[in-house]
């Protein structure tokens, strides 16, 4: 059984802002990951796109990842490292040619964050931390983040808004600052 992460969280300095861990190919990760890119922001937080080879435990392609069950102690070391996490979940609302069926779809990656009391930021369905708040979870509105984007419409438009916040709180912040919220 693997270490309880949590209880690390504050008490060691991280050297880098995010993780954004990613294992399947799919539309709204291939833009995370070019935007990254084009931001030279990968070196700022600790980023997996397994389907291109960028891995953090050795894994060379997405049906390696057993992400249902417990990882190596590798991957939660993620953790140590990163203040907090940009969820890619695996729907985004652009899957259904049906305006009428666009719930909510949360996965482990959503509450892998919650149990480990993480901060994060939502590439998903409209709405997404919303229902979260329905179920009596807190978010971090107005610590670190702005929500707003999860009312988007669009899921272009919400992937480019949690991006663009990320990048803004890694240009106007330094580590110390959100070692200290």
């Amino acid at each position: 059984f693997h270490k309880n992460y949590s209880e690390n969280y504050g008490k060691t300095n991280k050297n880098k802002y995010f993780s954004c861990l990613n294992g399947r190919q799919r539309q709204h990760r291939e833009y995370t990951k070019a935007y990254l890119e084009r931001n030279n922001m990968l070196d700022k937080g600790v980023c997996t796109f397994v389907w291109s080879g960028i891995s953090v435990d050795d894994y060379s392609s997405p049906e390696q990842i057993t992400s249902h069950t417990i990882q190596p102690d590798n991957f939660y070391k993620v953790f140590d490292d990163t203040y907090y996490d940009i969820i890619t979940e695996t729907l985004t609302g652009e899957e259904s040619n049906f305006n009428w069926w666009q719930e909510v779809f949360i996965t482990e990656k959503i509450w892998r964050s919650i149990y480990y009391k993480r901060p994060f930021m939502v590439i998903g369905n409209k709405n997404t931390l919303h229902e979260l708040k329905n179920l009596g979870f807190k978010t971090f509105e107005g610590i670190l983040f702005d929500e707003s984007y999860d009312n988007l419409e669009d899921f272009q438009m919400r992937t480019y808004a949690v991006l663009d916040q990320n990048k803004n709180i890694i240009d106007t912040k330094n580590l110390k600052d959100i070692n200290d919220i």
